[in-house]
């Protein structure tokens, strides 16, 4: 691993995955789980942006090089630029709505609702955690975002200039390009 990683994210949208024809990758990680109640929220949520003509997006995964892990001030200054680039990348790609899994053990879901996430619930209760088997079945939370928080906007204001600074490859997702056999 690069020791100038500092982190990374795995940012997907409903949009996208259906151009390919791909599962929207919550569902599969929530059939892999057994947790049905869950589905149905999500599903209910899902449809709600549909119906609505909102792109919702899901986040899979986030990670920190680990060496920075135990340095509280690159730690620090990690935390703030990752919740800039995350808040950066939803804003711009007008992103309305996420969904995404907190793994309880690393304190993540703390990270989401700073960002202001709320925890999935189902007729008022909020859902208990799934066992995830990329993480070696550790307890992760389900949460979904409609509006960043004013402190996750102010990270974001922050660190502007090093946003507007990045370099970005592209490519259009129109239409999958199709390879001849």
């Amino acid at each position: 691993m690069n020791s100038n990683l500092y982190s990374a994210l795995n940012p997907r949208t409903l949009e996208r995955v259906e151009c390919f024809g791909l599962p929207f990758e919550m569902n599969g990680l929530l059939s892999a789980a057994g947790g049905e109640t869950h589905q149905k929220v999500v599903s209910r949520i899902v449809e709600s942006a549909k119906e609505r003509n909102l792109n919702i997006g899901y986040n899979s995964s986030w990670t920190i090089n680990p060496i920075w892990r135990h340095q509280p001030e690159l730690k620090s200054i990690a935390k703030e630029l990752s919740i800039a680039l995350f808040t950066s990348y939803y804003l711009s790609r007008k992103i309305d709505e996420i969904l995404i899994g907190g793994v309880m053990k690393y304190k993540v879901d703390k990270i989401q609702a700073f960002l202001g996430f709320k925890y999935l619930e189902n007729e008022g209760v909020q859902l208990p955690p799934i066992e995830t088997w990329f993480v070696k079945n550790e307890k992760t939370i389900l949460m979904h975002l409609t509006q960043f928080s004013q402190e996750a906007l102010n990270m974001a204001q922050k660190y502007e200039k090093l946003w507007n600074q990045r370099m970005e490859i592209t490519g259009s997702i129109s239409s999958p390009e199709k390879v001849a056999a």
